[in-house]
Formats: structure tokens, C-alpha cells, sequence
């Protein structure tokens, strides 16, 4: 794998900011907006996602943001293979990211649907 520069970081990821807080900072790297569904507590990982790609790769259009199997999927316009790489990087990040409020959480099966979740998250009785 390509040497992808610096680390994301690994701090708690809350953010104040909402998911459409989020898209209308960063709509100029979204090819349609409306085809993306971004979970409160990821907001941050996807935040510095956009931050690097910005950075690293001018120009460069994200196509979708979702979750996907209780993880996140970021699906880019075609680009260098480095992007792509990066954003597994990010999307591995959700894995034990709570994506309603951004604590450390874990992949949980023991509803109908995979979420990642912390446990007081979990305990509640929202899908």
C-alpha cells in the first residue's frame, strides 16, 4: 500500500457540527449531496476526510457517503488509487466509531440491521 502521509487521528470524534452543517462546508466536494446519508457520529472522521482530500488532491469528487453494513462507505469519482486508499483508511475508522453520537463503539449484530454502536447507545431502543 502507498505511503498515505499522515495518520487520521484517533481521538473521540463528536462534533457540535451536524450532517448538514457538515455537507454545506464541504458541498464543493460532493458531486450530489442528496445521495448521501451521513450518520451524526461519523461526522468527524468524514470531516477530516474531506480536510485531506481538499489537500491532497484538488479537484477530486466524492460520489456518495452512507453506512453500509454498520460501517461507513465513501465512493469517489475516478481518481488516483491513493484517494481510494485513504478513504479505506477513514472507513475502517467507523468500525468502532458509535455512529449516533461519535464514542468508541463496536460492530453489533443483535438487531436487524448492523450498527456500530457504543454500549449506552445500543441499549436504547432505536433502529
Amino acid at each position: 500500500m502507498t505511503n498515505m502521509g499522515s495518520s487520521p487521528s484517533r481521538r473521540a470524534t463528536w462534533s457540535n457540527m451536524t450532517p448538514d452543517e457538515f455537507f454545506a462546508k464541504n458541498e464543493d466536494l460532493f458531486q450530489d449531496v442528496s445521495r448521501c446519508n451521513l450518520p451524526p457520529g461519523w461526522v468527524t472522521i468524514v470531516d477530516e476526510f474531506c480536510t485531506r482530500l481538499r489537500n491532497e488532491f484538488a479537484g477530486m469528487l466524492i460520489a456518495q457517503v452512507k453506512e453500509k453494513f454498520g460501517t461507513l462507505r465513501i465512493y469517489l469519482k475516478p481518481g488516483p488509487s491513493e484517494a481510494w486508499e485513504i478513504a479505506t483508511v477513514y472507513e475502517r475508522m467507523t468500525e468502532t466509531i458509535c455512529e449516533r453520537c461519535g464514542q468508541p463503539g463496536e460492530l453489533r449484530s443483535e438487531r436487524q440491521w448492523l450498527r456500530t454502536l457504543c454500549v449506552p447507545c445500543n441499549s436504547t431502543n432505536e433502529q
